[in-house]
């Protein structure tokens, strides 16, 4: 089996091996007026998960949060999730095409926090130590601070990873942003005071 990244279209592993009660994450919005959509959705599989016949039909799940949708014949709480099919190319094989069928979900037990924008918990286990690496700017951690902490109903919920230092979550914004905080800190002063009788 070859492994293809999320370049192009692909979403999610080419292969991935389910198990009831598991935790997985939609890849692509599949219902979005009943809230099952791109990264932000944490979904079961159920305990009577189906992985209807070959070639896959559709994969059986029990969203955690609340929906709208019914399917005759299933039980209220579930909700198919069907396949897609995607193309690609191989290019350690001069760039070989390929079809690729199967549900857009991928595990749900972790998340960056890029995709975790969006949606918001009550709970958290947040990963707040930053290895020292090329490419992290002070700005690109305050983003991830922010972020990971801007997820939740309340700073109650949260729960480090591992033990961390007053170093580890110092970090300020480029200086751009900083003077655009500000400048929108004024905006929202002045039409305060200007509404306030």
């Amino acid at each position: 089996m070859f492994r293809v990244g999320e370049a192009g279209k692909l979403k999610g592993p080419g292969f991935l091996a389910f198990t009831k009660g598991m935790p997985v994450m939609l890849l692509q919005n599949t219902r979005t007026s009943s809230g099952l959509v791109n990264e932000a959705t944490w979904i079961e599989l159920d305990d009577l998960y189906v992985l209807c016949t070959s070639p896959l039909l559709c994969l059986l799940v029990r969203p955690t949060h609340e929906h709208n949708l019914s399917f005759s014949n299933l039980p209220e709480t579930l909700v198919p999730i069907l396949p897609i099919e995607m193309t690609g190319e191989i290019s350690e094989m001069s760039n070989l095409p390929f079809r690729r069928h199967q549900v857009p979900v991928t595990l749900g037990f972790a998340m960056t926090d890029y995709k975790c924008q969006g949606s918001t918990f009550a709970n958290l286990i947040v990963d707040l130590k930053f290895p020292t690496q090329r490419g992290l700017s002070e700005h690109k951690k305050w983003t991830s601070i922010n972020v990971q902490l801007g997820r939740l109903r309340s700073l109650s919920g949260v729960w480090l990873r591992e033990p961390i230092t007053l170093a580890d979550v110092q970090a300020s914004p480029h200086k751009d942003l900083q003077i655009e905080i500000l400048r929108l800190e004024n905006i929202e002063r002045d039409t305060i005071r200007s509404w306030t009788v």
